[in-house]
């Protein structure tokens, strides 16, 4: 991306990014659809500069299944 008005050039790149994470549900909790709802902020930068932060909304919908006890054993 040529930027004129700094007379600079700067590499673009594409890619994705993949996150782990744990979600502490509190019981009980009904089975059915949840949308689960947060912010994901970041910042990027290389070696000489920084951009400005991000932030960026998502969801994530979840499905709760209901719990099926299993019979005791005779």
């Amino acid at each position: 991306m040529e930027i004129r008005a700094l007379g600079e050039t700067l590499l673009e790149y594409e890619s994705s990014v993949q996150g782990l994470g744990s979600l502490l549900l509190r019981f009980p909790i009904n089975a059915g659809r949840l949308l689960l709802s947060g912010l994901l902020q970041f910042q990027l930068c290389s070696d000489n500069v920084c951009e400005a932060p991000q932030v960026v909304p998502f969801e994530l919908p979840l499905l709760i299944e209901p719990q099926v006890v299993a019979a005791p054993r005779a």
